[in-house]
């Protein structure tokens, strides 16, 4: 139970992630929590172990009066789908809402920093946070201060942005990678490309909110695994950069009329612009590799079940 209604809505995804490092990072957010009526919902999808493993975690964390954390299960392994399950089901209505993968640690002023920030644009839907450790983070700081985005390991979606979204039965395509590029599309379009055009403004890049990370130790063969697999699921990300361009920019569809699944969505632009998948192909033979991979039939055991809760606990 929530003794107060939150200002904050805090969703943090994990998946792949130790004990550790979910530890740390939920610890960092629960401490950038202090003093505002916060929310911390952790959603372990895929992984019941670490769910089952994250129940006396949560037992542990040093909470402060204002913040409640509950930690939920959903048997997908499948973030676009935890996203939807958070904002259909779990999310707290009237509450600025953050979204916060499971393996960063969030600054301490970084919520804060991004709050303020709307209060300050209120021509912002949404607001997201920057990097600033890792080898690309310098660059991709600058890119987004210079061209807007939305980076997925930190960002937030105003109350009513979220109620508008849950009224109009948006669901991200299950399967989905650029979870970010697709929502932050979304945004930039105002939830409307059939009558708004493309603003990045609309979407506020808060050059001083951020986060830090922690890796946990892996072998080289470990290494190299993680690598290829980054490479597939990054050529994956190009084909629905693609396809989600098509649908938003070029048909002028609306976010809620995306396919449900993410290989449907990819499937219809290859099937409807050949030549230019092919083109992609010989660039990139990955890509090919990648749309192959999605054409094969899902494992979506779990898919209609609904989140799980496992844990709930406030200071008082």
């Amino acid at each position: 139970m929530i003794p107060v209604i939150p200002r904050w809505s805090l969703a943090f995804f994990a998946a792949r992630e130790s004990l550790d490092t979910l530890t740390r990072s939920l610890q960092a957010g629960v401490n950038a929590c202090t003093g505002v009526p916060a929310c911390i919902d952790v959603l372990v999808n895929g992984n019941l172990a670490l769910a089952k493993a994250a129940v006396a975690l949560i037992a542990g964390l040093d909470l402060p009066s204002s913040v409640t954390v509950r930690l939920w299960h959903i048997k997908l392994g499948d973030k676009a789908h935890a996203w939807n399950q958070f904002l259909h089901q779990i999310a707290d209505d009237g509450a600025l809402a953050f979204f916060v993968d499971g393996y960063v640690q969030v600054r301490p002023d970084a919520f804060r920093l991004i709050d303020a920030g709307l209060e300050e644009n209120l021509q912002a839907l949404a607001a997201t946070g920057v990097p600033t450790v890792g080898k690309s983070a310098d660059a991709l700081r600058r890119q987004m201060l210079a061209s807007g985005g939305l980076h997925g390991n930190l960002y937030a979606i105003r109350p009513e942005v979220i109620a508008l979204l849950k009224a109009r039965a948006f669901r991200l395509p299950v399967g989905l990678y650029r979870n970010d590029s697709l929502l932050g599309a979304v945004l930039n379009y105002n939830l409307d490309p059939v009558r708004c055009t493309w603003e990045p403004a609309r979407v506020l890049v808060h050059p001083r909110a951020t986060w830090g990370l922690h890796a946990d130790p892996m072998s080289f063969q470990q290494r190299i695994r993680v690598h290829v697999k980054r490479l597939i699921r990054q050529s994956q990300g190009a084909l629905e950069n693609r396809a989600v361009r098509d649908h938003l920019s070029l048909q002028r569809r609306a976010p809620e009329a995306l396919p449900a699944m993410v290989s449907t969505l990819v499937g219809g632009w290859v099937a409807n612009h050949r030549r230019d998948a092919f083109r992609m192909f010989l660039r990139n033979p990955l890509t090919r590799f990648a749309y192959d991979k999605l054409r094969r039939p899902p494992n979506l055991i779990g898919i209609d079940v609904p989140p799980e809760l496992l844990a709930s606990r406030n200071a008082s």
